[in-house]
């Protein structure tokens, strides 16, 4: 995962959540705004050290099979950061994990491997976890709208919530707040009263 891949996944979303699902319409200034807040996401995780990555390493993914925890669907998998696996599965799209219970494993997970700056991995891991799970609601929009797939929809809205709960606990996105809620929650938050989505789901 380098800045152009965290890219290329960042404009997925643009043109499958907010132009294919939602049709909406983004003036130039907007699209700077968005564009600018993902090349900060994009560059800060790409100077990270990279460990080999699952890639897609959620509850649906992590099964037992003869009393023995294993993983499927690693195809994909690739070097990025060591949050991107922890995002995948602490910010897991398809179930909310309580808040508590993800403090627990983040602290686990750096007393195990030794992270001496827990600040700052724990800074990579909401950055990691905002541009997972904006990707996301990218792939949520395009298996709806290309491949004709309506059940990922339901997952939309908790994807949303996490963003939502990220940007704002940081004053440093605070200048990107108003096209965060346009152009990503704002559209999560309607889907989620037009459809009955559930945010428990």
């Amino acid at each position: 995962f380098d800045t152009e891949k965290l890219l290329w996944e960042l404009e997925f979303f643009l043109e499958h959540y907010v132009r294919g699902l939602f049709r909406l319409s983004i003036s130039p200034r907007a699209l700077s705004a968005l564009r600018a807040f993902f090349l900060e996401i994009a560059e800060t995780l790409s100077a990270e050290p990279r460990v080999f990555t699952h890639r897609d390493y959620h509850c649906r993914n992590l099964m037992v099979y003869q009393a023995q925890l294993v993983m499927i669907d690693f195809q994909d998998a690739r070097m990025g950061p060591a949050q991107y696996d922890l995002a995948s599965l602490l910010r897991d799209s398809y179930f909310r994990l309580p808040a508590a219970l993800v403090t627990a494993l983040l602290n686990h997970y750096m007393a195990e491997n030794k992270v001496a700056d827990r600040a700052h991995f724990r800074f990579i891991f909401a950055l990691m976890a905002l541009q997972r799970n904006i990707k996301a609601l990218g792939t949520f929009a395009f298996q709806t709208t290309v491949r004709g797939s309506n059940r990922y929809l339901e997952s939309i809205p908790l994807t949303a919530d996490y963003i939502c709960e990220n940007i704002n606990k940081r004053s440093r996105f605070a200048r990107y707040r108003h096209v965060v809620e346009d152009f990503i929650t704002g559209p999560a938050g309607e889907l989620r009263k037009n459809v009955g989505v559930n945010e428990a789901l």
